[in-house]
């Protein structure tokens, strides 16, 4: 039987369970304080009546109105007050913000995952100070934005699959990640960005894999609850079949030279966003190189149980990780 069927075969003939890695030992972080504030932007707006209330809610808002709506870069504030304004007297939109509403709730979950999270990073990086969190109904304008200050989540694409209006012109593949599950493993993966140090001169197939894996496991480490379906984005379905399939999967990227690859057409197909890597099987899910990158990772750091978070994530070297991984799925 050629290999490349046998092993589409496998990614459809699958059992068992979505499995994660239970051995990551964590400190207890129970009692350090952290303030998690989520300050509910779309409440304030679509309570506006006036273009004389959207102004005040954009001064009283600075830091949100030049990072999120990018203030600054228009001539005049009245060109971002007349945009919300128009969204906020949206019928569309108005059922949107409603449903928000009722999805989200006052957050309370939403708030004790991030402080869970913020705690753990606290612990590793002493000097970290928890970002403000945002919320927004942004009119599909944008999903989120993510930096050492301030994180902005827009709502409306959270909503998950029973809301009235979703994202436009998104892949089923990617639409299923836009759910209220999704939405804090997708921002934690977003601020790993800041603590996740990279050698840039590296262009190959490993450094972007490694980038990945620490990403994943940074995100997984801090959020011991979250599935690891929810952290990839990936199906149970799919989970299943890359746990069956791993050995197979590995055995692809090495005889195929794939780790040291540079070439950007080759990457991609690896890499980015894709229904399936149709190179390894029909049901391979897309981005597997990345999948493959956080069991490298997490196999590195079941070796070196000396390496702390911070060490990790500061590893440029991503041939130090595989070689001392002795990465060897059965």
């Amino acid at each position: 039987m050629n290999r490349l069927l046998l092993i589409a075969l496998l990614f459809f003939f699958v059992s068992g369970c979505q499995s994660s890695d239970d051995s990551i030992e964590r400190p207890d972080v129970s009692g350090i304080p952290v303030d998690v504030d989520i300050i509910r932007l779309e409440q304030e707006l679509f309570s506006a009546t006036s273009k004389d209330e959207i102004r005040s809610f954009l001064e009283q808002n600075k830091l949100f109105a030049q990072n999120f709506l990018f203030l600054d870069q228009y001539p005049h504030d009245s060109i971002v007050v007349n945009q919300l304004y128009a969204l906020i007297n949206n019928p569309s939109l108005d059922t949107v913000y409603q449903e928000s509403q009722q999805v989200f709730g006052d957050m309370e979950q939403i708030r004790q995952d991030f402080a869970t999270a913020f705690k753990f990073i606290k612990y590793h990086y002493p000097e970290f100070e928890p970002p403000v969190i945002y919320t927004m109904v942004t009119g599909f304008g944008n999903d989120m934005y993510v930096s050492e200050d301030m994180i902005v989540i827009g709502l409306d694409y959270f909503l998950g699959e029973g809301a009235t209006y979703r994202p436009l012109q998104l892949p089923d593949y990617i639409l299923r990640r836009y759910s209220p599950d999704h939405l804090v493993p997708s921002t934690i993966l977003l601020l790993s960005q800041e603590f996740n140090k990279v050698q840039p001169d590296d262009k190959s197939m490993l450094a972007d894999m490694i980038y990945y894996g620490k990403s994943f496991y940074f995100t997984e480490y801090v959020l011991p609850e979250i599935p690891d379906s929810l952290i990839i984005g990936y199906t149970a379905e799919e989970m299943k079949g890359l746990w069956v399939n791993e050995k197979l999967v590995w055995n692809h990227f090495l005889k195929n030279e794939l780790l040291y690859e540079t070439n950007h057409i080759v990457k991609k197909k690896y890499i980015d966003e894709r229904p399936a890597t149709l190179e390894v099987g029909n049901k391979a899910p897309g981005r597997l190189a990345q999948w493959l990158g956080w069991q490298l990772v997490r196999a590195y750091m079941n070796e070196k149980e000396e390496v702390s978070l911070p060490e990790l994530m500061a590893t440029v070297e991503p041939v130090k990780i595989l070689e001392e991984s002795d990465y060897d799925p059965e």
